[in-house]
């Protein structure tokens, strides 16, 4: 599958991609830029100024930076001021800011996707946990690349790139933004496909395109939500021999099926005050309702909506893509996944798997266990971590990425 290869720096990105062209947007598709550090914070100051290529067409009308949105017509909103790198945390060592990265375009189905991959090259050294004293890993020798699919649906991956950290254990880590949002919405010059022409297949083959243009073979897949019902129903499709090349299936905020998820919002809401919740589920002002959609997001998303990774990722979020999905309502069984379920795809499925999941995120307990229990065989294991709502990349960031890592490292033997 033919790809364009666009920027290749060793210093990290401004808000958004395309950030080292030093004004050549109309070049933007075809270039190999190499960027210093002085020309990539010149980019994102320049950015700052003239938002309105990169949010034109992309901002949804739901609360701010919520990633679950509602049905409804974009609106612009203002560009974030400084973007924090790592979406905001605190305790990034420095060399974080300096590991290698690539971009490139994936042609697909008359689109381009877009696709960043990050890490050094293997045996160079470093490490964030060995930097922290969380067991450093030892291991000599290759580590199979991670590949992330992002959920929403239609919310970038943009909001996962605290994973980003994972390369600093000598690993590749691979995202990409699904047709219709994004980066892949920018290089497709503003388009994405139509609402009625949006089928799960699509996904599923655009995954496997991109898989294809970069060559990958052995790898490990994580799924957020939504990209990891993604992960299990294209494994599920796929040959023998594609299924073999992924090592291990890490997991987080997915559910048993798609109606589960929703049962659970439902819950989610009785436990909010009797006014913020009935704003959601009842006609209420608009107004009310994106009050009480932060209200929610805030105690069952992410305890982080100040996240800077999340203005930028809202920014580009499709609301075609979620309607089409989900019907743009989460708290409705609606959309081409109203019926998804894990349990056929999984029992196709043996690779070792991890499902991590927040103390506080929508889904509840039970139904992260329902999911372990769809398992016919294998390793399945499930980690909680605390002080964290659905978004625990952000919320517990340092377990989160303790727990991926130790838990990639083991299932790396083959590759040693």
């Amino acid at each position: 599958m033919p790809s364009v290869l666009l920027n290749e720096s060793s210093t990290q990105r401004a808000p958004l991609s395309f950030s080292c062209t030093r004004g050549h947007a109309q070049h933007r598709h075809s270039a190999v830029v190499r960027c210093s550090k002085e020309e990539a914070a010149l980019t994102q100051d320049t950015e700052r100024r003239v938002p309105s290529l990169h949010r034109r067409s992309l901002l949804l009308s739901a609360a701010a930076t919520l990633p679950i949105c509602t049905a409804g017509a974009a609106q612009s909103a203002p560009a974030p001021s400084r973007v924090a790198p790592f979406c905001g945390v605190t305790g990034v060592p420095s060399w974080a800011f300096t590991i290698p990265w690539e971009e490139r375009l994936v042609d697909f189905g008359g689109f381009k996707t877009w696709v960043r991959e990050v890490g050094k090259k293997p045996g160079s050294g470093g490490g964030l946990f060995g930097l922290f004293g969380k067991g450093a890993d030892k291991s000599k020798g290759q580590k199979w690349p991670l590949l992330v699919l992002h959920g929403g649906p239609g919310l970038p991956s943009r909001y996962l790139e605290t994973l980003e950290l994972l390369a600093g254990q000598d690993r590749r880590v691979i995202f990409y933004d699904q047709i219709g949002c994004g980066n892949s919405f920018l290089a497709s010059e503003d388009r994405g496909p139509a609402q009625q022409d949006i089928t799960v297949d699509m996904f599923v083959d655009e995954l496997a395109a991109v898989k294809q243009a970069l060559g990958l073979k052995e790898h490990h897949v994580l799924g957020h939500g939504w990209g990891g019902m993604l992960a299990l129903t294209a494994l599920a499709a796929a040959s023998e021999e594609q299924r073999a090349q992924v090592q291990s299936i890490t997991l987080t905020a997915t559910p048993p099926s798609y109606h589960q998820l929703v049962t659970d919002r439902q819950e989610r809401l009785q436990q909010l005050p009797g006014s913020v919740g009935e704003s959601l589920r009842s006609p209420a002002t608009e107004e009310a309702r994106a009050q009480a959609m932060a209200e929610y997001s805030q105690r069952f998303v992410t305890h982080r909506l100040d996240a800077s990774c999340l203005n930028v990722a809202s920014s580009g979020q499709s609301s075609i893509v979620n309607a089409a999905l989900t019907g743009g309502n989460p708290f409705q069984a609606q959309g081409l996944l109203r019926d998804w379920q894990a349990g056929p795809h999984l029992a196709k499925l043996a690779q070792p798997m991890l499902l991590l999941e927040g103390s506080s995120e929508e889904l509840l307990p039970q139904s992260t266990a329902n999911l372990q229990a769809l398992r016919p065989g294998g390793t399945c294991t499930i980690e909680t971590l605390e002080g964290a709502a659905s978004y625990a990349h952000i919320d517990a960031w340092e377990p989160y990425l303790e727990a991926v890592n130790t838990f990639l490292n083991a299932n790396d033997q083959q590759a040693i």
